[in-house]
């Protein structure tokens, strides 16, 4: 027994009464998905080839944008042949459909040329750029594996996130009427988008989705039995068979009520202090405990007639969910690569930071902070402008593409949910 699994155990004992009756009933809970394991896992990059060959797009969480080892994933499927062969396309969420010609230019000029991404990568909804290494090594990777293929049996990169037009935003009010149209079509659109390009599934074109938490749930209905509309839920609704949603084993977001009396009605910012936020294991630590008990090594699990599918729901919709809301409502399978302690997040680069974007960066902190919030920031930094203060802010990243993502640390604190 690994001293992983120990401490897990202790987790888990600790969270129960602590007499033999309930320590009998966590051993038989966790022989439960230890044989799940054992009988159904696969290994992860067969288990996607695999189910290519039945779904047309498969969906993944990364559970957390900045984590590294889905990108590392990601890279391992975009070097595998059997991969390759399908010419698949990979869909970005992050990336908006606007700069598909960057994206385009990208992927088509030899020698290859990382400053063509930069508009992409710089125009993003918060409007500060997308930072994280792991987004630009993966990017590369599949660069270098369609180096030497005809345009035909290329795997196509496909931005998908709604329009930013940031020459267009001028204000903060600018900012708000964009953001509040954009997140209102945020799904739909992203789905139509990746629905076009694979042909309305009449084609025969694969593909697989890289996305963030809700964005992949399949069917998690509300307390009043109606849906959460998701882009995993457009398809799974209306595309029955054509889709699988994957998840990577990481920590939960947990949201719930605490046992007081809320003082407001909804989890807004001045309500906040009514609920319980935190990162959670899933299944009170059961599920680490079976990846450690199964060799801690990297494997995929479906959750249809499994314990891991069957366990509560955790995540973004916890207080509107239905009460009997399970995982397998969410995802369809879970891949495991590493334990929890040593999972890693990425490294930050600020290589899209030339001198023109840093002068638009200026521009866009004074539409998105507020003038009295950025005069007492100027005061803490020590310095007199807010080029300074961005330049500072910026400084301790990584320097350019080529530099390797990096552990900022283990992602190791949660705290215990409320059920099982």
């Amino acid at each position: 027994m690994t001293r992983h699994l120990l401490t897990i155990l202790m987790l888990i004992l600790c969270a129960a009464t602590g007499d033999s009756a309930a320590s009998s009933d966590v051993d038989d809970r966790l022989a439960r998905y230890v044989q799940a394991l054992e009988e159904r896992g696969a290994d992860p990059v067969r288990f996607i080839l695999d189910t290519l060959g039945q779904r047309d797009l498969v969906i993944f969480d990364d559970a957390l944008h900045n984590a590294v080892e889905p990108f590392e994933f990601y890279q391992q499927l975009v070097l595998e042949p059997a991969f390759q062969a399908l010419a698949p396309t990979i869909f970005i969420e992050v990336i908006s459909i606007k700069h598909q010609p960057h994206l385009d230019a990208y992927f088509s000029t030899s020698p290859e040329d990382p400053t063509l991404l930069y508009p992409a990568l710089q125009n993003d909804f918060s409007g500060y750029g997308w930072r994280y290494q792991t987004y630009y090594d993966l990017l590369h990777a599949i660069y270098e594996a369609n180096r030497e293929k005809p345009e035909d049996q290329r795997i196509t990169v496909v931005g998908v996130a709604n329009p930013t037009y940031w020459t267009e935003i001028h204000t903060p009010r600018d900012y708000q009427l964009f953001t509040q149209r954009a997140l209102l079509s945020f799904d739909y659109s992203m789905y139509m988008i990746t629905l076009a390009e694979l042909g309305y599934f009449k084609a025969g074109r694969k593909g697989i989705f890289l996305t963030n938490t809700r964005h992949a749930y399949k069917g998690v209905r509300r307390k009043d039995g109606s849906l959460h509309w998701n882009f995993g839920t457009f398809f799974a609704r209306w595309h029955l068979g054509k889709t699988y949603s994957i998840r990577f084993h990481n920590v939960f977001l947990s949201i719930e009520q605490k046992q007081t009396a809320p003082t407001k009605k909804s989890a807004s910012a001045e309500g906040l202090n009514d609920y319980e936020i935190g990162w959670v294991r899933p299944a009170r630590g059961l599920w680490d405990a079976a990846f450690a008990s199964h060799g801690d090594r990297p494997v995929a699990v479906p959750f249809e007639g499994t314990p891991f599918g069957a366990d509560r729901y955790l995540g973004n919709h916890m207080l509107t969910a239905a009460p009997d809301s399970t995982m397998l409502d969410a995802y369809d399978a879970v891949i495991f690569l590493a334990p929890m302690e040593t999972l890693r997040q990425s490294a930050l680069t600020n290589a899209i930071d030339t001198p023109e974007f840093l002068k638009e960066l200026v521009r866009r902190h004074r539409i998105l902070t507020d003038e009295d919030a950025i005069s007492v920031a100027l005061v803490e930094a020590g310095v007199d402008t807010v080029e300074e203060l961005l330049m500072q802010d910026l400084k301790p990243r990584a320097e350019s593409l080529s530099a390797q993502s990096q552990s900022a640390g283990p992602i190791d604190e949660w705290r215990e949910p409320k059920g099982d």
